[in-house]
């Protein structure tokens, strides 16, 4: 790639796929915190709908709906830990000059484990700037949405298989009860 120098910063030149990643980075903090709010009202309303019927809620629309909010709320929960550590920030190079920490420069890892430290050269691990619960949280709501999704395929299955018709129900043992009868 060809490396240009803009105000003293090191940049790189910018592909197509360096666009996309941006609109993936600028529209996560905006889309994951409104879906995780429309995702848990809606769960909410089910719930309200099905109140005294729990296996109503068991349904693979309101699973896969679970799983939606969940994967919802990791995405929240990553766009916490760039905003605690940096990573959105527009000049990352002033970020740990300007903290508390004493740090030289930023070292950020934007994905899972969310990561950002300040390190120097007299402090080389650094001190981490995302708070103890991000990763925790990331984990949780995709090992949910894992759940939920299986959860919604089995029982799928189960109404598939519900719904076809038993031995007792088949039209040739009706044929066979009539002649008998």
């Amino acid at each position: 790639m060809h490396r240009t120098t803009t105000h003293g910063l090191a940049s790189e030149a910018l592909t197509p796929l360096d666009g996309l990643l941006g609109l993936v980075i600028l529209g996560l903090p905006v889309a994951a915190p409104f879906a995780l709010l429309v995702g848990t009202a809606a769960l909410a309303a089910r719930a309200l709908r099905a109140a005294g019927r729990p296996r109503a809620l068991l349904t693979p629309g309101t699973l896969l709906l679970a799983a939606g909010t969940s994967l919802a709320g990791a995405a929240t929960a990553v766009v916490a830990g760039w905003f605690s550590s940096g990573f959105l920030v527009l000049r990352p190079d002033k970020f740990c000059q300007a903290s508390a920490t004493g740090g030289s420069r930023l070292v950020t890892h934007p994905v899972f484990p969310v990561s950002g430290r300040c390190v120097s050269p007299d402090f080389p691990t650094g001190t981490e700037l995302v708070p103890g619960w991000v990763n925790p949280a990331v984990l949780a709501g995709l090992l949910l949405a894992v759940a939920a999704v299986g959860g919604a395929l089995g029982r799928r299955r189960t109404r598939r298989r519900d719904a076809r018709p038993t031995s007792e129900d088949s039209p040739e043992r009706h044929r066979i009860v009539e002649r008998i009868s």
